[in-house]
């Protein structure tokens, strides 16, 4: 039991921070069923082939690994991809030299159900006594907050934003992808529009101005002041470059 305890822990690590070279020893020496639950948080490609080997094992083997890949599975999104859309798509001699992302407020409404959720089914259970009826209520905020939080999670976990040395490049969305990539020379102002609650929290909305009038505005962005400023600075350094 102590060493399915090591082996787990190792998977959970190897979820987190993926694997480097001594893992790659550690893994090839692992046990046989270790090796299986290791290859899913390497590589989550790999899952269907792992999902296929879980089931010919017996039941105390399947039940120990069948927890260690749902943690794999559920902490594999949350560590992000290695290379995303702005790094693939650099252009020689480009260098990031600002990020930005969406700001938490993105997560508002989902947490604010929850929370009146297990407010409601508290005051249910402390006045009334009904367990049953403030479970059901608790669990159904919960669950309409896990289907607002989901759309919202992958949207704040596939945007990107960033500032090079040469344009600004945006990307948002996963499967209805839109992609914003606007060279220095036909950018002619980013604006930024920030509400009262945006201006508290620093968040807002940047709205980008290219030659022709053409204008490609992005919401609840974190810290957008700083974006524009690092925008305006680019272009300032853009300039003094290209003068003879």
């Amino acid at each position: 039991m102590a060493g399915c305890g090591h082996r787990l822990r190792y998977v959970f690590r190897l979820a987190i921070i993926g694997c480097g070279p001594a893992e790659e020893t550690d893994r090839r020496d692992s046990h046989p069923d270790e090796r299986i639950a290791i290859a899913a948080a390497i590589e989550p490609v790999r899952v269907g082939a792992v999902v296929v080997n879980v089931i010919g094992m017996d039941w105390r083997t399947e039940s120990r690994y069948s927890a260690a890949l749902a943690a794999v599975l559920i902490m594999q999104p949350l560590r992000g991809p290695t290379m995303g859309y702005v790094e693939k798509h650099l252009m020689n001699g480009e260098n990031i030299v600002y990020r930005a992302r969406l700001h938490y407020f993105v997560f508002l409404l989902p947490v604010a159900i929850a929370v009146s959720g297990l407010i409601l089914a508290l005051l249910i259970w402390r006045f009334s006594e009904n367990g049953p009826a403030a479970a059901i209520v608790a669990v159904s905020f919960l669950i309409v907050s896990l289907l607002l939080a989901v759309p919202r999670f992958i949207r704040y976990r596939t945007s990107e934003f960033a500032i090079t040395n040469k344009r600004v490049v945006v990307k948002v969305g996963l499967v209805h992808r839109h992609t914003l990539e606007l060279v220095l020379a036909k950018l002619e102002t980013i604006g930024v529009d920030q509400s009262v609650p945006g201006r508290i929290f620093n968040y807002g909305t940047i709205v980008v101005t290219g030659t022709g009038g053409t204008q490609e505005a992005f919401r609840e962005i974190a810290n957008p002041i700083e974006f524009r400023k690092h925008v305006q600075s680019e272009l300032d350094q853009y300039g003094r470059s290209s003068r003879p």
